[in-house]
């Protein structure tokens, strides 16, 4: 009898759905952000970005098509998306125990050619624990600590209306707003033009960084701040996106400074530092190029508008072919982007597909902002 009680027991435990492995908890960075594998009714791994400003999960309408996963209401709109919900009964990251969650059906595939990788979905605070911690140094994400030591700080968390995370942020000592935490986000800071405008920071005279195609990427134009605060946490020169239609928003370039841990459930945000404080945010220097997008393997560029490369005569979609004669094709961002960096009164030389022509230029670097 017992045998065959064992017997049952053992074709149960077989017939559970595979869960993540041990070393689930790795993220991916890919332009600044952070991807996790996710496991969907036990199918998996997928690609998964970490969005802790996003009230919602999102999955690839295809992948939600293969699992059949079923109805959970009628096809909206959430922003540039066409959705429509569906259920997902086991929803697991890392080592955690599976969770059920209504989530959006969506085409992501638009967002592969950001991020050069294949996204399979969004993993915003409903798939996410209400204690975790999260590690971009090490690409890591995991449980909550089981004990703070002196080293962490601790800051307020507040959880609004909407579900978003946001702490209290100090602007120049003087100004206050509620800020929400943004791992999708991958400036400093980012706060609207009219509050800027408001707080007279922003003026016709503030020295900035925009591309030189205003209408290539949203919310490119950048300034810098004297300082901002996150309750004990002090950033001077902190650099700060105008953005256009967000709110106020704490992102990656901020975060990664620290190793963090997040407790919804206690209202904490908890911060261990990986650089002396106050921090002083870095200045940006190069020649006026960024990668933008990749197509057939090639990264089109962004230009900075007065930069040494718009002054050269690089255009805005030109396609990048060589960096101080190396070839960028099928090359990743991170990789493209610190060959277009470098020291202040060095140089680089840039080859750069224009149609049918090859175009060689001399750039020199210096501090953009």
């Amino acid at each position: 009898m017992l045998t065959g009680v064992a017997t049952i027991l053992a074709a149960v435990v077989l017939a559970q759905p595979p869960g993540p492995p041990a070393d689930a908890r790795q993220l991916t960075l890919a332009r600044e952000q952070a991807f996790v594998s996710v496991w969907l009714n036990g199918v998996g791994p997928y690609p998964f970005l970490i969005d802790t400003a996003a009230p919602y999960v999102a999955l690839d309408t295809p992948i939600a098509s293969s699992l059949g996963l079923p109805d959970a209401g009628e096809a909206g709109q959430l922003g540039e998306f066409t959705v429509h919900p569906v259920r997902v009964q086991a929803l697991a990251v890392a080592d955690w125990p599976a969770v059920s969650c209504d989530a959006y059906a969506a085409d992501l595939s638009p967002m592969e050619q950001t991020f050069c990788m294949r996204v399979a979905g969004i993993l915003g605070l409903p798939g996410l624990p209400r204690r975790f911690r999260l590690d971009f140094e090490k690409q890591q994400i995991g449980r909550f600590p089981s004990e703070m030591g002196p080293d962490w700080l601790e800051i307020p968390l507040e959880t609004d209306a909407d579900g978003l995370l946001r702490v209290l942020l100090t602007v120049d000592k003087e100004h206050t707003v509620d800020a929400v935490l943004d791992t999708a986000f991958a400036g400093t800071l980012g706060l609207p033009a009219d509050l800027l405008e408001r707080w007279g920071l922003l003026s016709e005279d503030t020295p900035r960084l925009r591309p030189a195609d205003p209408g290539a990427v949203r919310d490119a134009l950048q300034i810098r701040l004297t300082e901002c605060a996150a309750g004990a946490v002090e950033v001077n020169k902190p650099l700060c996106s105008v953005l256009e239609d967000a709110g106020p928003r704490i992102g990656v370039r901020f975060l990664s400074r620290f190793e963090i841990a997040i407790d919804r459930e206690g209202g904490k945000l908890f911060l261990r530092p990986r650089v002396a404080l106050p921090w002083t945010d870095p200045p940006l220097r190069g020649a006026g190029l960024a990668p933008a997008e990749r197509v057939n393997g090639r990264w089109s560029l962004f230009v900075a508008e007065d930069s040494p490369a718009w002054i050269a005569g690089i255009e805005p979609g030109d396609v990048l072919g060589t960096v101080n004669g190396v070839d960028m094709a099928g090359q990743s961002f991170g990789f493209v982007q610190r060959a277009l960096s470098g020291k202040p009164d060095t140089f680089l030389d840039v080859t750069i597909l224009r149609g049918n022509e090859v175009l060689e230029f001399r750039v020199a670097i210096e501090e953009m902002l």
